[in-house]
Parts: structure tokens; sequence; C-alpha cells
């Protein structure tokens, strides 16, 4: 039990030596992570309260707001209390670029927000492959995410950490831009 207390410590004296020794000589210091800002970490959402949550996502959005085939249930009526077409409709007043992208034309909020005209809608045609078939999310400025649901966890939750945030914007990029050619391909 001694020896091994003893080559531990051996151990980090001598990884302390190293580290050091290779300061003096001017070499880079080894880094093991490169994430920009600051770690947070995940929020899981009760389902009850995830209609909210993605809302205050949505108002929060000052310069882009992706959507990407979510779930809305219009129990109440915009007029009652503010929903996610007058959410939406008012980001997009704001000047935050609005894009959504549906695989489903049948949803009611969907149908007034294309009634409305002025909101980036892209419905992908039948059987276009999408790159997460059960991933439903809203992205605000690309730096936070609303998971509404995908495969591998089908709890709600917000996600504002770089890299997983950075999975879902090229997530939506690839489904979009896919989306876009299969369109110009049946036109």
């Amino acid at each position: 039990m001694l020896n091994k207390r003893i080559s531990k410590n051996a151990v980090l004296t001598v990884a302390v030596l190293l580290i050091s020794l290779a300061g003096c000589i001017g070499l880079k210091p080894i880094t093991f992570t490169n994430i920009e800002g600051p770690i947070e970490p995940t929020i899981v959402v009760k389902k009850e309260y995830s209609y909210q949550e993605m809302l205050k996502v949505i108002k929060g959005a000052e310069s882009s707001l992706w959507i990407c085939d979510i779930k809305y249930k219009d129990s109440l009526s915009d007029e009652v209390t503010p929903g996610i077409v007058t959410t939406i409709l008012q980001a997009e007043q704001r000047g935050v670029d609005v894009r959504i992208m549906h695989r489903e034309t049948g949803e009611l909020w969907l149908n007034k927000l294309r009634r409305s005209g002025t909101v980036n809608i892209l419905v992908p045609p039948c059987e276009s492959r999408m790159v997460r078939k059960k991933s439903r999310y809203v992205i605000a400025d690309k730096k936070t995410v609303f998971v509404q649901d995908d495969k591998v966890d089908h709890r709600p939750r917000i996600i504002r950490h770089y890299s997983r945030v950075g999975n879902y914007i090229t997530d939506f990029q690839e489904r979009w831009g896919e989306s876009e050619k299969r369109i110009k391909k049946y036109h």
C-alpha cells in the first residue's frame, strides 16, 4: 500500500516537473478542451411546462430562430395567451431571421403562419431523407437549443453547451440544404 502512494505521488511530481519544464522551454501548454463561452448544464424541462419553455426560447431570439419539426397544440387561441404564431411573428417583426422546417403540413399553427405569408417555411417533399427523423427542436441565436423530442432522450430540455448546440445547427443546415435541393428537383 505504501508503494502505491509513493508511485502516485512520484507520477504527480514528474507531471508537474514536465509541465513547468515545457513552460520554460517555450512549449505551449496542453489544453484538453476548446470550448467557447461558459459551460452550462442541460436543463431538463417537465413535459407540462415544455410549451412555455419553448415560447421563452423563441421570445429570447435576437438574430436567428430556426425551428425544426416541432409539435404544438393550440389549446387556447392566440388572443387569450400569446401562442406560438404570435410569438414567431413578433420575432420576425424584430428582424430575427426565422426559418421553419416541418415535415407535416397539417399542423394548425403552421397553417396560420403560412397564411401570414411572411415567415420562411420549408416543407420537404415526401420521402426526403431527414438527418434525424425523430428530432424536434428550436435553435435561438445559434446559442440555445430547446429540444422537444429526439431519439436519445424523449424528455424536453434546454441546451446551451457550445459543442452540443453546434450539432443541432449542423443538423438543421443539412436538412435545410437537402430540402431545398429536393424542392428544386421537383419544380
